[in-house]
């Protein structure tokens, strides 16, 4: 998972939360992303929040971008 953008991202951070909230995978960087895996383990199928906090430029305020996200495995 991960951001697709029609502008240039200067920096962004992504958190990822388990339905209890928890949060299980943190990335930055100028396109952060998730490779579905919690402690080395693939996560299990179902629905996953995420969020997004992230800047356009050098100067420009920070935006936070909140969601969801469904996690199906490929058997």
């Amino acid at each position: 998972f991960g951001i697709k953008s029609s502008c240039e991202i200067y920096r962004a951070q992504m958190i990822i939360y388990n339905r209890w909230g928890q949060a299980i995978h943190r990335s930055q960087g100028v396109n952060p992303t998730w490779d579905g895996r919690f402690a080395g383990e693939g996560c299990p199928e179902g629905v996953y929040a995420y969020k997004l906090v992230y800047q356009v430029g050098e100067g420009f305020p920070e935006k936070e971008h909140p969601g969801t996200l469904f996690r199906c495995r490929k058997y």
